[in-house]
């Protein structure tokens, strides 16, 4: 199946009312444009969307700002299982990592790929955090067993506030394979990493 939505630059779409943020079932098409995804929380993957194996989901010009996930993949997005996402323009903007009190576990990215692949042009991914106590590998992107395209983007100012997470990026998992194209992208002040926000394991 097939979806659409033509949003207003100006909309919102709130996911505060909606458990484990906005899920896109497997193998489905969706197409968003336009608009701000924000307000959500997850500690079962994904505080913003939550992409499936399979599906195909592209954002033009969305900003997927202030979204949560706890103990979990992906404060704005994840992507699983052959999924693909394609972003156009837009952000993933003042995010949150974070653990519960009950139970320390580990947090992987803003954006978060698992046997996936994702295209990123002129996106900003910037100011986003962690506030637990452990170890949020990779902090804006997270990848395992993946590929990545990024043209014309920013990562900067994603930082932890524990001192304790690793930085910018980390584009690969232990043991994993992948594959990454940048071109004419911007890393900058994304904590204290290797490369200046690039951890590479």
């Amino acid at each position: 199946k097939t979806y659409t939505i033509i949003g207003a630059e100006s909309a919102t779409y709130s996911m505060r009312a909606v458990a484990n943020g906005l899920q896109i079932a497997e193998g489905v098409n969706v197409t968003i444009k336009n608009g701000t995804i924000t307000g959500g929380y997850s500690n079962n993957g994904a505080g913003g969307i939550h992409i499936s194996s399979d599906a195909k989901v592209t954002l033009n010009d969305v900003h997927v700002d202030g979204n949560t996930v706890q103990n979990d993949d992906g404060g704005a997005i994840a992507v699983y299982g052959d999924a693909t996402l394609t972003m156009n323009g837009g952000s993933l903007s003042n995010n949150k990592l974070t653990e519960s009190l009950s139970f320390r576990g580990i947090s992987y990215g803003v954006l978060y790929l698992e046997d996936a692949s994702a295209s990123l042009s002129g996106v900003d991914i910037s100011y986003n955090k962690y506030t637990g106590s452990s170890f949020p590998y990779g902090l804006a992107i997270y990848m395992t067993d993946s590929a990545l395209s990024m043209k014309d983007c920013t990562v900067t100012q994603n930082k932890d506030e524990s001192s304790n997470a690793s930085g910018g990026m980390l584009i690969f998992s232990e043991g994993s394979t992948g594959i990454i194209d940048v071109d004419n992208c911007s890393f900058v002040d994304n904590g204290t990493t290797l490369f200046n926000g690039f951890d590479l394991i």
